[in-house]
């Protein structure tokens, strides 16, 4: 199982808190990668929708983007103050802020990716009624 191979690589002395840790670090990278397969999804729509839906889509395209990719750099930046933390490396509060930050950011924010994609593939369809400039 996952715990097992975890436990196997963790060094000794490492507490379940740890394994624990990594296993919801792994959970939130899963969020943040359906948030890729997503953005992607949305990429090959928008290549070929009409360049008034590419504008109308293009501003929760990118939100949807920086939001993950927010997510997995804070992945990133957790999963090496944990590790610090195991080994007793660091400023020990610091780290725990860390891990707590990228935790709630995964948790409360990372989820909204998903919901930005019926945004970006609305397009332009409230528009029409108004005037066309130039």
């Amino acid at each position: 199982t996952k715990v097992a191979s975890l436990l196997q690589q963790s060094a000794p002395g490492v507490t379940a808190k740890f394994v624990k840790q990594r296993l919801e670090r792994s959970k939130r990278l899963t969020l943040i990668l359906d948030g890729f397969d997503e953005a992607a999804a949305l990429t090959d729509w928008l290549e070929t929708a009409s360049i008034p839906d590419r504008l109308a889509g293009s501003y929760p395209y990118l939100t949807m983007m920086a939001t993950a990719t927010c997510g997995w750099l804070m992945q990133r930046q957790a999963g090496v103050a944990t590790a610090m933390l195991a080994r007793g490396e660091g400023d020990g509060e610091f780290l725990r802020a860390k891990c707590t930050s990228a935790a709630f950011y995964c948790d409360q924010i990372v989820p909204a990716v998903i919901g930005l994609g019926a945004s970006v593939m609305a397009g332009d369809a409230a528009l029409p009624p108004l005037a066309r400039l130039g």
